[in-house]
């Protein structure tokens, strides 16, 4: 399935000023996948050395959040939006 993945601002240096890239994957998992391996400068920035998505991350599809435990593994449809935001803490 052919998907879209909005770059954070954060990434944006990792990506060439990228905003915006065209993926393929049937989970969100694939598809952030694809986009490293497109950019390869983004090792690291995403996932941890385990797999798993760093906490400062947040997944959204098509503006809806995804469930936290379970975001890497939610299907994408053909079109799709997935969207990294960064996760804001403060006190």
């Amino acid at each position: 399935m052919s998907a879209k993945i909005k770059i954070p601002k954060q990434l944006q240096t990792k990506t060439n000023g990228e905003t915006l890239a065209t993926v393929n994957g049937c989970d969100v998992q694939v598809c952030i996948d694809e986009l490293i391996h497109q950019y390869p400068d983004l090792e690291g920035e995403i996932f941890d050395d385990q797999g798993m998505l760093l906490l400062k991350w947040m997944v959204y599809i098509n503006r809806r959040i995804s469930g936290a435990s379970d975001a890497l593994s939610n299907p994408v449809r053909e079109g799709d939006m997935i969207e990294l935001l960064p996760v804001v803490a403060g006190g």
